[in-house]
């Protein structure tokens, strides 16, 4: 490695975006979540404290001023958006927003809603379902990474949330036969 931060990837803060918002969680709470689970900060000391004062009023419902910034355990704001996480940070967050739907009885792809003209998240998850028979990959994560992969070089679809409606039956075709020579091959 040269050093350099691995910044958050363009294809994890719409899922972040979406998953925030299926769970209704409003903009002074998303940034408490940010704030209180990511140990740096990349906004200036006087920014963090506006923002921490309007957080902080806000929750306790009363104005608080800067002498709050005198006391000891005083505990700056850390982060105000995702953007500025690192990518294993982000992996890391989007796991625990998944969790957090799960609860509420979510299913894969349910954070990309129905959209006009898009793969609906049922067909999405049957795509997913279909590549995980085919794929040799352990983790979900890296079957994932291989799916896209694999739809960018023979669909040139970037990511499985850029499927659209009248693609779909293409790829299931495709995957079934996949599917159909990997049990040619194994026997």
């Amino acid at each position: 490695m040269r050093g350099v931060r691995n910044g958050i990837q363009k294809s994890q803060i719409g899922p972040i975006h979406a998953m925030i918002h299926k769970l209704k969680i409003d903009r002074d709470l998303y940034m408490e979540m940010l704030m209180t689970r990511f140990p740096y900060s990349e906004v200036s000391p006087i920014k963090e404290r506006e923002l921490y004062l309007s957080v902080y009023s806000h929750y306790l419902g009363i104005e608080v001023d800067d002498s709050v910034f005198l006391k000891k355990d005083f505990v700056p704001p850390r982060l105000s958006t995702c953007k500025k996480l690192t990518s294993a940070d982000a992996w890391r967050f989007i796991a625990e927003l998944k969790s957090m739907l799960h609860q509420t009885g979510y299913k894969p792809y349910d954070e990309y809603g129905d959209r006009p003209g898009m793969a609906k998240p049922a067909a999405l998850r049957k795509i997913a379902a279909m590549w995980a028979a085919v794929t040799r990959q352990k983790t979900r994560h890296d079957k994932d990474v291989a799916l896209n992969r694999w739809l960018d070089h023979h669909f040139h679809i970037s990511h499985i949330r850029f499927i659209e409606d009248d693609q779909v039956g293409k790829i299931l075709f495709t995957l079934k036969a996949m599917k159909a020579q990997a049990r040619t091959e194994g026997v």
